[in-house]
């Protein structure tokens, strides 16, 4: 973006119901908490590559307040597996390794 707001460049498009996004450690990945996609939506822990846009998906489900540790490798958020009679909220951890590695 330059300084008076112009020369905008759109990232990561076509998500909805975004509750998390935030900057890895090392400012190369951002971490989305979303759903995307219309007819067969997927939604989920996202990894968007700052550079291309593109983007991974971490894990399935309803996953908010997704942070990162501080070396990077890991991700924490809380998973809401509620049903109707019995509401359950469970903290969950993603090693990043496997998927960083391989980039």
């Amino acid at each position: 973006m330059a300084p008076d707001g112009t020369q905008i460049r759109p990232l990561v498009e076509g998500f909805r119901n975004a509750t998390t996004i935030a900057w890895s450690t090392v400012s190369r990945w951002l971490v989305l908490s979303a759903r995307f996609g219309t007819l067969s939506p997927e939604q989920g822990v996202w990894l968007v590559d700052v550079a291309t846009g593109q983007r991974r998906l971490v894990a399935q489900g309803a996953i908010t307040g997704v942070r990162w540790s501080p070396p990077g490798a890991k991700l924490v958020g809380l998973e809401n597996t509620s049903t109707a009679d019995k509401p359950i909220r469970q903290i969950v951890l993603f090693d990043l390794d496997p998927i960083l590695s391989s980039q």
